[in-house]
């Protein structure tokens, strides 16, 4: 994605935003709220002082977004596909009508191959 949008940073990918939610949730749940939000502001100064803005942009991104957000994959990943369809491979057609429905071509081939 960054040869295409070279700003782009990871949680700008939308199954990337939802694995921070979640694994937010779960730290959450093992650690507490409190140790989770300390936690996270030691990794933004520890990668603001090391100038890995990316990766401070990340755990701002975590440390700010409540544990309890709702994120609908599907409807954030749609816009993007339909921007990038024309220039980047997928591997599946996603002009097919309902494409997220069906199964991976290499998932489906396999599959007929082990039925063999």
């Amino acid at each position: 994605m960054k040869n295409v949008e070279p700003a782009t940073i990871a949680t700008d990918i939308p199954s990337e935003r939802e694995a921070n939610i979640v694994s937010k949730r779960v730290a959450e749940e093992v650690c507490g709220v409190e140790a989770v939000r300390r936690f996270a502001e030691e990794q933004i100064r520890l990668l603001h002082d090391a100038g890995e803005h990316e990766e401070e942009a990340r755990w701002v991104l975590f440390r700010d977004v409540p544990s309890s957000t709702r994120f609908d994959l599907l409807q954030a990943t749609l816009p993007l596909v339909e921007k990038y369809k024309n220039v980047l491979n997928f591997e599946i057609d996603v002009n097919e009508p309902q494409w997220w429905l069906g199964p991976l071509r290499k998932d489906h081939e396999r599959t007929d191959d082990a039925d063999d």
